[in-house]
């Protein structure tokens, strides 16, 4: 079995929207409809949407969000783009959630054939630009980390750009190994800012991930 990503240059809806909120959307599931369009489940984590006109997206047919002081969850009806039919035809499977920011729409899935990927991914060329695609033949024991690895895009979402980056540059330096291989100045030195503005980050990461785990 092999594991493939593909992330698509997009100007689609959703993805146009991502950038408007200025988050990720997570896309949870597509389910495709019988005249072309799809039927999509998608999240984010709760920001301004005041302002938002869905009627600016030309591929959006229905678009209703729903929320509370955490997260947006939307359910979107809006013309597809091949793009799931391409995965079904190259008998792939895929892995949600899709992620949807920055100009670019990320799938994964799984296949059984190597050879399917290269139709997929000429398949995909026709219509779109293909910015990355990669797989790896993948064990049972790479497959559920890979899993794993994907419910995690979700506690992702609730990190600021700022938090993310400072939380992997203390992990990769050592800061959460016992003992400690590097602190607060050290890190503080790498990045530039203050050490008080490293721990700062470091427990507000720390704070939302934790509520999001305990589900608080």
């Amino acid at each position: 079995m092999y594991y493939g990503e593909v992330s698509i240059k997009s100007e689609c809806g959703v993805t146009s929207i991502a950038d408007t909120v200025e988050k990720k959307i997570l896309i949870t599931s597509v389910w495709p409809l019988q005249d072309g369009t799809n039927y999509s489940v998608a999240v984010w984590r709760k920001g301004e949407t005041g302002g938002l006109n869905t009627g600016e997206f030309h591929d959006i047919k229905q678009f209703v969000v729903r929320g509370n002081n955490k997260i947006n969850a939307a359910f979107i009806v809006k013309k597809g783009h091949g793009i799931t039919d391409s995965l079904i035809s190259s008998s792939a499977v895929p892995v949600f959630p899709i992620i949807s920011g920055g100009g670019v729409e990320t799938f994964f899935f799984f296949f059984l054939n190597k050879d399917n990927f290269e139709t997929l991914v000429q398949t995909l060329h026709r219509h779109n630009k293909v910015e990355v695609a990669e797989f790896y033949k993948a064990d049972p024991l790479q497959i559920y980390n890979q899993m794993n690895k994907q419910s995690v895009q979700g506690l992702i979402t609730h990190l600021s750009d700022t938090e993310l980056s400072t939380l992997k540059r203390a992990y990769h330096c050592g800061y959460f190994e016992w003992p400690r291989v590097s602190n607060l100045e050290t890190l503080s030195s790498n990045a530039h800012i203050s050490k008080v503005a490293i721990l700062h980050h470091i427990r507000n990461a720390e704070n939302k991930l934790l509520k999001v785990i305990f589900g608080l």
